[in-house]
């Protein structure tokens, strides 16, 4: 099994190469966040500069490490990829309670919930495309007594891990996931939100959680004075003329962010939810965006079955039309924008999108 050898070094995890195609141009955004070349003021107080980027499974794994010392019932599982998941900061901290499962990931899962029965939280990590093996273990956790409490944490989750290759690419987690029933589903979108809803996760009892983690380091889209909860959601964007939400979580509300910029320029305005939790969700902000847009536009870096926009569908609040962006192609190896560009959830085909729905009015 091919695995990331990204090694945990916090200096090289912060260096990216990342998106810099926001136009420095952009002065005045009519939603009232103010443009300066490439830092933008957002969430009131928090700056948006797309040139300093953060690793969320650094984040994860140094969150890790501090929960562990605030409690001692706290133990990380992992499946041999321990430097790409950066838990091997746990396990330098806490050799006693990091439990190494190696390429073993049904094993892993045995193991978190026996380690439940006996009175402690596990977190078992691992590449999200991985946990797909352990489908079986994980479903019959929630049978068991007591009810399941393991944490998940899936990394490197969809097409956007790049020239990994399409073997680690997690694009049925979110689907998985759901069907458990009782479960849990987080998916932040930069370093503070990866290690708030990491605690949330940690401190939420009797479900199974899953975490999900992009592997491209991200911008700040919010700072430590930001709560979040489960069953919540962020608005990113409101604007009073707006026609179009755009619903989105981790890599692809940064492209939904972009996006947005460049359609301000344009004379159209949207307005932009991360819905951080997929499950449960944020029925009452969904219902807001229903009642206030035209359209709702719902981008995602998963395959379009049992992902985010299937979920709002069923949820029989979609009283509006609906539209989806999502990986509807079999990935190949490449950068992370190509790959996004391939599968059209990238900032211009979610322009190209707006511009679409737009005819329709």
């Amino acid at each position: 099994m091919a695995v990331d050898n990204t090694k945990a070094n916090p200096e090289d995890s912060r260096k990216s190469e990342v998106n810099s195609s926001v136009e420095d141009e952009i002065i005045q955004l009519g939603s009232g966040l103010i443009s300066l070349g490439n830092q933008i003021a957002i969430l009131s107080g928090g700056v948006y500069n797309i040139n300093q980027v953060f690793s969320l499974r650094e984040a994860v794994g140094r969150r890790l490490v501090d929960l562990g010392a605030a409690n001692p019932d706290l133990v990380v599982l992992d499946s041999e990829v321990s430097n790409s998941t950066f838990t091997s900061l746990f396990d330098v901290e806490y050799p006693e309670r990091f439990i190494q499962c190696y390429i073993a990931e049904q094993n892993m899962i045995s193991v978190a919930q026996g380690l439940c029965v006996s009175g402690k939280i596990p977190v078992a990590v691992t590449f999200g495309a991985f946990l797909i093996r352990a489908a079986d273990q994980i479903r019959m956790s929630q049978y068991s007594a007591p009810r399941s409490n393991i944490k998940i944490i899936g990394t490197h989750c969809g097409i956007s891990i790049g020239a990994d290759g399409p073997s680690q690419m997690a694009l049925e987690d979110i689907s998985f996931f759901r069907c458990i029933r009782g479960s849990i589903i987080l998916y932040p979108s930069d370093n503070t939100s990866a290690q708030k809803l990491l605690e949330l996760a940690v401190n939420t009892y009797n479900s199974v959680t899953y975490l999900r983690v992009t592997r491209e380091n991200l911008p700040n889209l919010y700072n430590d004075t930001h709560e979040f909860k489960i069953g919540g959601s962020k608005q990113i964007i409101s604007h009073k003329l707006s026609l179009i939400t755009i619903i989105s979580a981790g890599i692809t509300l940064h492209q939904a962010y972009q996006a947005s910029l460049l359609l301000e320029q344009e004379g159209v305005y949207v307005d932009l939810v991360d819905l951080y939790s997929v499950k449960p969700m944020d029925v009452e902000t969904l219902q807001r965006a229903y009642a206030k847009s035209n359209s709702i536009l719902v981008v995602e870096d998963h395959y379009p079955e049992g992902g985010i926009y299937e979920a709002i569908c069923s949820s029989g609040i979609a009283i509006k039309p609906t539209y989806s962006l999502a990986v509807n192609v079999i990935p190949r190896s490449g950068t992370p924008l190509e790959l996004m560009q391939m599968a059209q959830i990238d900032r211009d085909s979610i322009v190209e999108k707006v511009r679409e729905i737009i005819q329709t009015f």
